[in-house]
């Protein structure tokens, strides 16, 4: 049964969940009207599509994932006893279910797994400030990203990305002067490192945006949190790009004859 939820000014402005496709924002707030006094809910993405977005031709399940495995990671799905479910992070933070309202039958996710959504009240509602521990995500699309942590660390038996190198070169193709010491920038990187693409899937993505964005309107968003945001498949898998090391040339004609004369 849906429910009615609060909806404060912050929604519009955070920048992770700007990232995200704008049916994976609507869907965040719909889970708000499904879940329980708790925030929680049973993870069945073809009834959640049913109620929150019957009339979109999207994959829920997919939506689903990109919440969790954003850098702020918003909902937490988890499995006992062979169910499914789906906990909104901070959402006692942000709601006020009414009193009449009844309890949780939903187990909580903390008693099943080491990130909790209860755990990350002590650290405030800030993105940059809150640690989340890893918590095991079932049908996660891509290798390691069950091990993801938001503190911007990667488990030990996981090789270490090299956050300063991925970012010298950013600044050297883009002309940019970001810092590899960025908490912001350490936590997007870790997050894709995590789910198993290294040094040359970045310099590939770096390659391919630079050479599409430099001199005009979207040079602006040539930054980690745009590159290396839940759109970073989709760059890296653009048909249209240089081989590491070189900048590619700007405009699609260019390209073409770059490409052409690379084949001579």
């Amino acid at each position: 049964m849906a429910r009615a939820r609060n909806i404060k000014p912050g929604f519009f402005k955070n920048e992770y969940l700007a990232e995200l496709p704008f049916a994976a924002r609507i869907l965040f707030a719909g889970l708000w009207t499904l879940s329980d006094r708790e925030g929680r809910l049973e993870d069945r993405p073809k009834k959640i599509k049913a109620e929150v977005l019957p009339y979109d031709d999207c994959d829920v399940d997919d939506l689903l994932n990109q919440l969790t495995n954003s850098p702020e990671q918003f909902i937490v799905r988890y499995e006992v006893e062979g169910r499914r479910y789906i906990a909104i992070r901070k959402f006692a933070e942000h709601q006020n279910p009414h009193i009449k309202e009844a309890a949780s039958v939903i187990p909580a996710p903390d008693k099943h797994c080491a990130g909790t959504v209860q755990e990350q009240n002590q650290y405030g509602s800030s993105p940059a400030d809150s640690p989340m521990p890893p918590c095991p995500i079932t049908d996660s699309p891509m290798p390691h990203a069950d091990s993801y942590n938001m503190s911007g660390t990667v488990p030990d038996d996981i090789e270490k990305p090299p956050v300063g190198e991925i970012i010298d070169y950013l600044n050297e193709q883009a002309r940019t002067k970001f810092k590899a010491s960025s908490e912001s920038t350490r936590r997007h990187i870790v997050a894709r490192w995590n789910q198993g693409y290294r040094l040359d899937d970045f310099k590939a993505v770096i390659d391919v945006k630079t050479g599409e964005w430099i001199g005009t309107e979207w040079e602006k968003f040539l930054r980690p949190t745009t590159l290396f945001g839940t759109k970073f498949e989709d760059y890296l898998n653009q048909k249209t790009r240089a081989p590491t090391g070189r900048r590619m040339p700007r405009g699609f004609a260019d390209v073409q004859d770059a490409m052409r004369s690379d084949s001579d």
